[in-house]
């Protein structure tokens, strides 16, 4: 069976047998990405069975927000927010914050404290509930990033290790184009899979459907008609 990539449309090559989903990972050599799963159905299969456990139990969302955000494991990512925030703020033309996928919370409640309009969507129902108490205007809606639907636009879309869970991400990448302005900014972060230890957490220890190269992020998104101000 030949099975072509979703990125480029290239021949994908068979790479891991296995892997934390237990599908198989096919590996593009024209655009350098690695996809898991030999057919769409297979994916939304598997991936529907893992939503359907203990999964949002186990990220012990509680924690983080019951301790406003205090906890170690916060602390830790208020460190690799500061670094993003730096690294996005000379480009950013207003205040008006989308974030895709809020997990705990902390991206949305920090952009807050630095006066920014906040909403957000995110799948896990007590988060949202947990999440909207601490915020002080924001709102962050219960939505699955694949059925969400929303007529505003946004100076700054905010899709921080989101990317990469998505069964169709070309897809939604251009869809919420409609959110954005000519000058507005979308910031994705995906694990750096050019990086070999990386690769093989991705792979191996979390559920994600892609594994991003630098060259197979910039061509999925040059592909829909964005335009990359920066890369790294």
């Amino acid at each position: 069976m030949i099975i072509n990539c979703a990125i480029c449309n290239g021949i994908l090559e068979k790479y891991s047998n296995t892997s934390n989903l237990d599908l198989p990972v096919n590996f593009c050599k024209d655009c350098n990405v690695y996809i898991n799963g030999d057919t769409k159905e297979q994916v939304v299969e598997k991936v529907s069975n893992l939503y359907k456990g203990e999964y949002w139990n186990d990220r012990n969302s509680e924690i983080s927000i019951n301790s406003e955000f205090t906890d170690e494991d916060s602390q830790g990512k208020r460190r690799n927010w500061v670094s993003q925030f730096s690294y996005t703020k000379p480009y950013i033309n207003g205040n008006n914050l989308l974030e895709i996928g809020v997990g705990a919370g902390q991206s949305i409640f920090w952009f807050e404290e630095e006066g920014f309009n906040v909403e957000g969507i995110e799948p896990d129902g007590r988060n949202v509930s947990m999440i909207n108490k601490k915020l002080t205007n924001g709102k962050v809606i219960e939505s699955s990033v694949e059925e969400f639907s929303n007529n505003e636009v946004f100076d700054l879309i905010w899709m921080s290790h989101v990317l990469e869970h998505l069964v169709e991400p070309i897809k939604f990448l251009k869809k919420i184009q409609n959110n954005l302005k000519k000058d507005s900014i979308f910031f994705i972060e995906v694990p750096n899979c050019e990086y070999q230890p990386m690769l093989k957490n991705s792979i191996e220890k979390n559920p994600h459907l892609f594994h991003f190269t630098k060259k197979s992020l910039s061509k999925l998104v040059e592909s829909i008609g964005y335009e990359i101000i920066s890369c790294d």
